[in-house]
């Protein structure tokens, strides 16, 4: 099945923790096993930045349908690119990505400066990238079956010497066959708390990160898409389990803020508002 450049994306479960991986050179200390932790700050890091210590192996333990590959917490380059080889059960290539820019030149000329660095490239700025957890995300064009996943990262000019990453995500991915309905609202939720002196009235700020937030509505289903899809990852995901979202497939200067690692905030039920038209909205949260 071929995805859409202009749809919503889902993809799920992470089975990142029913693989095992292998290949690199990672350090005793963050060893390549922390990119199947949940926790994203606990991390891998490689020992130097050699093409040869930054690649990694991720074998499924059967094959599996996949169409979404994911590194959330990366201190990837401008310069960096990341390659995904995904294969059969006899190691042959199905799909090759090519060499992917970690950070895609998204900007539009009136959004830059003559005088910045990246005017001609469109790149993020470092200001705008320290802005959201790094998220390095590919869907696949085709989702496909495959038995294991050849990431190679190069980045050998990394001002720090090394590769770090955090959690990795594959999965399947799914797109509605009529996209979500106008009015899907992007938010954020900010759990930072106030405290005020009676006297006075000043405020002290106990400072928390801030978690996007991603809330849309789903009204031309079919039965296929409400149930064999969403009521299927209510029931497998419930509110914990990851989702890696994507507003839409093709680059825009908004991607990097519309594409996230996410959970579900609740389980709405699946309404048969008319005669084969099903109905369901979805509610989602960043993981930090």
């Amino acid at each position: 099945m071929a995805l859409a450049q202009h749809k919503l994306t889902l993809a799920w479960p992470n089975l990142i923790d029913r693989c095992t991986l292998s290949g690199g050179s990672y350090t005793a200390a963050r060893p390549l096993a922390h990119a199947q932790v949940r926790e994203l700050q606990e991390r891998s890091r490689t020992s130097d930045a050699a093409t040869d210590s930054t690649q990694l192996l991720v074998t499924l333990d059967q094959r599996r349908t996949l169409g979404g590959f994911g590194i959330a917490a990366h201190n990837l380059s401008v310069d960096a690119t990341v390659r995904i080889r995904v294969r059969d059960d006899s190691d042959t290539t199905v799909l090759d990505s090519g060499h992917l820019p970690a950070w895609p030149g998204i900007l539009l000329p009136d959004q830059l400066e003559w005088e910045d660095d990246n005017y001609w490239f469109g790149q993020l700025t470092a200001e705008m990238r320290a802005e959201y957890t790094p998220l390095f995300a590919w869907f696949f064009g085709p989702v496909v079956p495959a038995y294991s996943v050849l990431v190679e990262i190069t980045d050998t000019a990394n001002a720090d010497g090394y590769i770090e990453f955090g959690r990795l995500f594959l999965g399947n991915a799914w797109q509605p066959g009529i996209n979500m309905s106008y009015d899907s609202q992007w938010g954020h939720d900010d759990a930072t708390t106030v405290e005020e002196t009676v006297d006075a009235g000043a405020e002290f700020f106990d400072e928390a990160p801030r978690r996007r937030t991603f809330a849309c509505g789903l009204d031309y289903l079919d039965a296929n898409d409400a149930f064999n899809q969403l009521f299927r990852m209510q029931r497998v995901q419930g509110i914990s389990g990851e989702i890696l979202i994507a507003d839409q497939l093709a680059a825009t200067p908004q991607s990097h803020m519309k594409t996230m690692l996410a959970r579900l905030t609740q389980l709405d039920p699946v309404s048969h508002p008319y005669h084969d038209n099903w109905r369901n909205t979805l509610a989602a949260r960043e993981i930090l």
